[in-house]
Order: structure tokens, then sequence, then C-alpha cells
């Protein structure tokens, strides 16, 4: 009874850890790949030809 509902709460504790890991992980590899679109943007422009 009791002993099962401490494993449950355990488990759902360290699945919750799992995903606010992932979370902080995914949310710092956007801003990483936002910077390298920025990036890629700029260079893009660098090459575009201009209308004459």
């Amino acid at each position: 009874g009791a002993e099962q509902i401490n494993k449950a709460i355990q488990q759902l504790d360290h699945v919750i850890q799992q995903n606010a890991s992932a979370a902080e992980e995914m949310s710092s590899m956007a801003e990483e790949l936002f910077s390298q679109a920025e990036q890629f943007q700029s260079t893009i422009r660098f090459f575009r030809i201009k209308d004459v």
C-alpha cells in the first residue's frame, strides 16, 4: 500500500526531473539554432545580388 505509493511518487519525481532537464536542453538548443539561423541569413544577405 503505502510503500507502493512511495515508490510510484519517487518514479514520478524522477520522470519529472528528466523532463525538466530535457526541456532545458531543448531550450538551449533552440536558442543556438536561432542564433545560427540569424548568422546564416546575414551571410545570405552578403551574397545577394542587388537589383540594378
